[in-house]
């Protein structure tokens, strides 16, 4: 279910290629920081409540390699990642998957809220 969830969000809003340009402060990082970046929504998608949580998840051969990919941070790596991240490029890629969403169900309550008027 989550791997049709990755391809929706393909799809629709280019996921993979906004999070491709997000960028931290960290000196020739091991892990880039889009597979950091990713492991945390991960970890708020599929609701685990803390980063050791999904980095348990993430030690289990396979899983949400389609994702994150083969080489996988640590809890301790998302966490210092983040405290590094360039706010910029995320604020930009978070306000353009916004602007993106399909809004046909908006439009058909909206519709219908007319008709019935």
């Amino acid at each position: 279910m989550f791997s049709r969830f990755c391809r929706y969000m393909d799809k629709v809003f280019d996921f993979s290629g906004s999070v491709s340009t997000l960028s931290d402060r960290r000196l020739k990082p091991r892990i880039p920081t889009a597979l950091v970046w990713l492991s945390a929504f991960a970890m708020f998608a599929t609701r685990r409540g803390s980063l050791n949580a999904i980095e348990t998840s993430l030690r289990i051969p396979k899983r949400l390699d389609r994702l994150v990919g083969p080489r996988k941070p640590s809890a301790d790596t998302i966490g210092r990642t983040f405290c590094l991240i360039d706010l910029e490029p995320l604020r930009a890629m978070l306000c353009r998957i916004d602007q993106d969403r399909p809004d046909s169900m908006f439009e058909r309550r909206r519709s219908m809220t007319i008709w019935l008027s």
